[in-house]
């Protein structure tokens, strides 16, 4: 008798943590299942069995800070619980748009990667709208198409500036039975600089270059006196062409540059990198003493920064 309890009491408590799970696993102990806490691991299982058999080198620090651990665990638990929950009715179909619009905003600022979520929250809402017509001015708005398509210019790819073209051509159809939805010049510019950010090459700025000329057309036609100073877009441009490597990548800059009427530092450094890297050296520096020129003249603030 005296040989057994020198034996338990010797053997090191992870050994009847093994034993107890493997017992668990095997469905042998039918009435000691219903007292075991499913998510316990075998470190659990060892704190438990020492402290019904204690070893004379084991103390009650160990098993406080044990405690610890899975009290912060729990309350991690329940934290991220309590923001999925927040997430799910922000993106719901029954919350607002301006809600809507907000969660969408804190989504792809959090991360970029994550726009693909954000898009399929808008598409699960559009199919709730029609389904109800009364509901359809409050699911979505252009807003909401225009955080999405920023976010997948943020990402800087061929493939994320696809979807955000995609999703710009399925705006402008909606837009032709649905009033509340209009694609505007933001909507354009987050797609073009999609494009000039996706390092696609020659297609790429081609295809900016199609979109700001459908841009103007199409918000701004010939007879209407509405303008909108599209400096951004055509920054773009001249950006996705300076990446392009085409040879001629200076001139097709130089003549959105020209478009302009009131064109910014920032529009002639894009049009000097342009040809800079077009291997154009005599036409930078062209533009450089033009922007000088200029800068001493009638327009200050083309005077030449240190990216010029």
């Amino acid at each position: 008798m005296q040989r057994r309890r020198l034996f338990f009491s010797s053997v090191n408590p992870f050994v009847f943590a093994i034993f107890g799970s493997l017992l668990i696993t095997t469905n042998k102990t039918v009435g000691f299942q219903n007292y075991i806490v499913p998510r316990w691991n075998v470190h659990d299982y060892a704190i438990l069995f020492s402290a019904a058999h204690p070893t004379p080198g084991s103390d009650d620090l160990s098993k406080r800070k044990w405690i610890q651990q899975r009290q912060q665990q729990q309350q991690q638990q329940q934290q991220q619980h309590k923001s999925n929950l927040q997430n799910k009715q922000s993106g719901n179909s029954s919350s607002s748009v301006a809600t809507f619009n907000k969660w969408l905003q804190k989504l792809i600022r959090s991360n970029p990667s994550k726009t693909v979520v954000g898009e399929d929250a808008l598409r699960q809402r559009l199919r709730s709208a029609a389904r109800d017509e009364t509901q359809k001015s409050a699911a979505v708005n252009t807003v909401s198409f225009n955080i999405i398509m920023n976010g997948y210019a943020q990402q800087r790819s061929i493939h994320a500036a696809k979807k955000a073209d995609q999703l710009l051509q399925e705006l402008l159809e909606l837009q032709q039975s649905q009033p509340y939805l209009r694609a505007d010049s933001y909507s354009y510019a987050s797609v073009v600089n999609a494009h000039a950010k996706s390092n696609g090459g020659k297609l790429a700025a081609l295809r900016a270059e199609q979109l700001l000329i459908q841009m103007e057309t199409s918000l701004y036609p010939a007879h209407s006196k509405e303008r909108l100073t599209t400096d951004v877009c055509h920054n773009a441009v001249m950006d996705a062409w300076a990446v392009s490597g085409a040879p001629w990548a200076g001139e097709r800059a130089e003549s959105w540059l020209r478009k302009l009427n009131n064109p910014t530092c920032i529009s002639y450094n894009a049009c000097i990198k342009a040809y800079a890297r077009s291997k154009a050296p005599m036409e930078a520096q062209r533009l450089l003493k033009e922007m000088q020129m200029l800068a001493n003249t009638t327009h200050p603030h083309l005077e030449p920064d240190k990216v010029s």
